[in-house]
């Protein structure tokens, strides 16, 4: 059974979660894809036929499965770990559920992005610890597929360790279908002057409820984090985003943008947190959401400082698209449904300036387009046969940052 959000401020949505029936996951296993038709895409590529690791040079990969014991996978999860068990409902069944301990050690800079590329075909728990050494740049891609399936459970915790002066774009991708669920929890802490871009895409699973904590440990640390996130149908997310701003002179940056239509629901939560000893420190949230249909959204932005000489701003806001403003697009030549998926994208377009790295930009832009225009949970190896295609189109685009809320006099 999963516990209920026991968060004061979340106390008037206690059924939001179970409302999804997430308490009654299956335990079955599904024929999705083989190993062998997606092992050359992806590092490290899951299915309940097993794991399959392919080499990356300057990167060390280490797998510890439930076939090798599982009180001695629980004994490593317990050594290895910051984030404990009993921490909440999210890591408690992660580590009853536990089938897989990855660790990735990123000693030199990767050539390529290492991608995690999981199908959902069964429930299970994932472990990602990931580490970089001083001074390098690497990308890592966390992505989570499945078409088919009912109440299967899929939850995974990352672990996530930015070395000095390093600089990580971590991305997780949900694409999972609507019949099952997925529960993520995510630390990150960042180390002196490095740097975590953290990219997040959100529009499977009939409920995501995804914990994200970045923490600045080190002076001149910087925390970059984008969200995307499209619900449809009776979806619900809870999504929290929590920045904490440990040691002086350091930077977050985090913006959340939620596109909801049919009976979908979003929750969003985040925090900015300055501790006593981040002097110099700034910090900037911002939880954003347009609403199609009777969809319903609520988003809950917060800032706790406990210094001075620190600049921490937030702003949220939740507006309805009137069929007004669909027709007037429409009466231009448009259909209705080319109107709307113009009025997402250009919601969306200033989190796509953000993104530096071509293959992330279009992995978020073949997604999101496969998810709304033709309503389909889109599986790697399709992906891959039209990706080079939106790469060179991302490559070939002149496009100019706009962001009106980060621009505005009260946020400057």
């Amino acid at each position: 059974m999963l516990l209920y959000e026991t968060s004061p401020l979340f106390k008037k949505y206690n059924n939001f979660i179970l409302e999804s029936g997430v308490e009654r996951f299956s335990n079955i296993k599904l024929k999705e894809l083989s190993l062998k038709e997606i092992d050359n895409i992806g590092t490290v590529v899951i299915t309940n036929e097993g794991i399959k690791v392919n080499e990356v040079k300057g990167v060390k990969i280490e797998v510890f499965t439930e076939k090798e014991g599982s009180n001695n996978l629980r004994e490593k999860l317990k050594n290895d770990r910051k984030i404990s068990q009993k921490e909440n409902r999210i890591s408690e069944l992660g580590y009853e559920l536990a089938k897989y301990l990855i660790k990735i050690e990123i000693i030199e800079s990767p050539s390529k992005s290492i991608r995690v590329i999981n199908m959902a075909d069964e429930t299970k728990g994932i472990h990602l610890i990931v580490e970089t050494a001083e001074n390098v740049n690497a990308s890592i891609i966390e992505e989570h597929y499945g078409k088919n399936g009912n109440n299967l459970l899929n939850v995974v915790i990352n672990e996530i360790y930015v070395g000095k002066n390093a600089n990580l774009s971590y991305t997780f991708i949900n694409n999972i279908n609507e019949n099952s669920f997925i529960l993520s929890q995510r630390k990150g802490f960042i180390s002196n002057g490095a740097k975590l871009s953290m990219i997040e895409m959100h529009c499977g699973g009939r409920l995501d409820n995804n914990i994200f904590d970045a923490y600045l440990n080190g002076r001149d640390a910087f925390i970059e984090n984008i969200s995307f996130v499209l619900a449809k149908n009776n979806q619900r997310y809870n999504l929290t985003n929590n920045l904490h701003h440990v040691k002086g002179n350091t930077r977050s940056y985090a913006s959340i943008k939620s596109v909801l239509l049919d009976k979908s629901k979003v929750v969003q939560k985040g925090i900015i947190k300055i501790y006593p000893n981040a002097k110099n420190s700034y910090g900037y949230l911002s939880e954003h959401a347009i609403l199609f249909d009777d969809s319903w959204n609520d988003a809950i932005p917060s800032l706790e400082i406990d210094t001075n000489d620190v600049k921490a701003t937030h702003s949220s806001y939740a507006t309805k698209i009137s069929e007004e403003q669909i027709f007037y697009l429409m009466s231009r030549g448009l259909t209705r449904q080319e109107a709307i998926k113009l009025i997402i994208y250009g919601f969306y377009h200033n989190l796509l300036y953000r993104i530096k790295d071509p293959l992330i930009k279009a992995l978020v832009r073949i997604i999101l387009e496969e998810r709304y225009s033709n309503n389909r949970f889109i599986y790697p190896h399709e992906i891959q046969s039209i990706l080079e295609e939106y790469i060179y189109e991302e490559k070939h685009e002149e496009e100019k940052e706009i962001d009106l809320f980060e621009r505005h006099y009260k946020y400057r």
